[in-house]
């Protein structure tokens, strides 16, 4: 398949993305499809190489930036949204709950992972450190897409439904700090100065947190569309553009851009409204890509440790769901609260992918091998363990009602190009 045949394939896919959008977007509801997007994971492990080997390796090679700036757009849109649930913030403590779980979860898969690598592949102690973090990355977090998705279609409402969305909206932070630490572990090329890991790792950060800071500053005053986009775009390929050439992590500095301008603006609501509407038009070909850039013969033996890492994931959010029904919201649902919370989606993948474009090799196929296959089996067990969990505490109506609710719901306007009232 040629490059070009391959671009216009994404362009289409990203209209496609566009598409689904829109037809959700009469309902309230972010569009058609599976609440993780895995059925395009799969159309690009069958378009990829692993099948038909439609795609060269080195034709996707020649789709690194889009995908390194696809994966940022997205981590973005991730920080617009983190620690908020539509307008409400969520309340420190369960901030500080989600991310201590996500840590349990991601320090047992990587542990775990460390010290089995030796047993089935040759590595050495900086790649096995590289895919024990990896692997505990794309294993810790839990989407806030999947509690969305079933809200949205089944109108599930109550203690458990909020408390489970605020812990979904407060755990991405654990592994875009981790992909942080985890590319200053290589020093930076470009580096005119000498830091440690923690330091990089910190500079990352605040690549986005001062970009932040300046484009609230810019969008301090009264919010025309048509200027903020232009000021969003060159403040967010700006961060992307620094970050590539200081060798740092995008996705980490994208999702401290969107985090500092959600929390520092009084324009969040407004912005994040505009770029939500470009996350399924970017997602989907991000996913096309991941799925086409497994070559299961880079990983070898090793699937075995992908096998074990996405295995103790579950076990991680079974503990992590016996801890959750220690609180009154959720001690009325089912002792296997933790497969409800086992759901992961789009910026799981995106991680890996962003990961297996700084490691390119056995630990970034693996890595991004090991996102792809958590979320295939999140969308088969974790949807459906949410609708049960949620179901057994009484917050799902039933199917009459839901359809009565859906009806008499009112449509959102839509966003002209006018100035938003402060």
């Amino acid at each position: 398949m040629s490059t070009i045949a391959l671009f216009m394939g994404l362009l289409l896919l990203s209209y496609l993305g566009s598409l689904l959008t829109w037809l959700g977007s009469g309902s309230g509801k972010r569009g058609a499809g599976l609440a993780s997007g895995s059925e395009f994971l799969v159309l690009g492990i069958l378009a990829g190489p692993l099948v038909f080997r439609a795609v060269t390796r080195e034709s996707l090679e020649v789709f690194d930036p889009f995908s390194y700036v696809g994966v940022g757009w997205l981590a973005l849109s991730s920080g617009l949204e983190y620690g908020y649930v539509g307008e409400r913030r969520v309340p420190l403590l369960r901030i500080l709950s989600g991310v201590l779980l996500t840590v349990g979860c991601g320090v047992l898969v990587g542990f775990a992972a460390f010290r089995a690598a030796p047993f089935v592949a040759d590595l050495s102690r900086d790649d096995r450190l590289a895919l024990a973090i990896g692997l505990g990355v794309v294993c810790a977090e839990t989407t806030r897409h999947a509690t969305q998705w079933v809200t949205e279609r089944q109108r599930a409402a109550g203690p458990l439904t909020e408390l489970l969305n605020d812990l979904a909206h407060s755990d991405e932070l654990v592994p875009i700090a981790a992909v942080a630490l985890l590319f200053a572990l290589r020093t930076p090329a470009r580096a005119m100065v000498h830091l440690p890991p923690l330091g990089w790792a910190g500079a990352t950060l605040g690549v986005g947190f001062v970009l932040g800071v300046l484009t609230a500053l810019l969008l301090a005053r009264d919010l025309r569309v048509a200027e903020s986009w232009g000021t969003i775009l060159g403040t967010s390929l700006m961060t992307i553009g620094l970050a590539a050439r200081l060798d740092l992590a995008g996705v980490t500095a994208m999702f401290a851009l969107g985090a500092t301008i959600a929390w520092v603006s009084r324009h969040r609501g407004d912005i994040r409204a505009m770029v939500v509407q470009t996350e399924r038009a970017v997602l989907l070909p991000a996913l096309v890509l991941a799925g086409a850039r497994i070559d299961p013969a880079t990983i070898g033996r090793l699937w075995m440790v992908i096998a074990l890492a996405v295995g103790l994931r579950i076990l991680g959010k079974l503990i992590s769901g016996w801890l959750v029904r220690l609180a009154p919201a959720a001690r009325s649902t089912t002792s296997l609260l933790g497969l409800a919370m086992l759901s992961s989606g789009g910026m799981t993948v995106a991680i890996g992918l962003a990961i297996d474009l700084r490691f390119p090799g056995r630990v970034g196929d693996t890595v991004l091998a090991a996102a792809v296959a958590a979320t295939l089996v999140s969308e088969i067990v974790g949807t459906a363990s949410l609708h049960r969990a949620l179901d057994r505490a009484g917050e799902i109506p039933p199917p009459s009602e839901r359809k009565v609710a859906t009806r008499e719901e009112p449509t959102e306007p839509q966003t002209h190009d006018a100035e938003v009232p402060s």
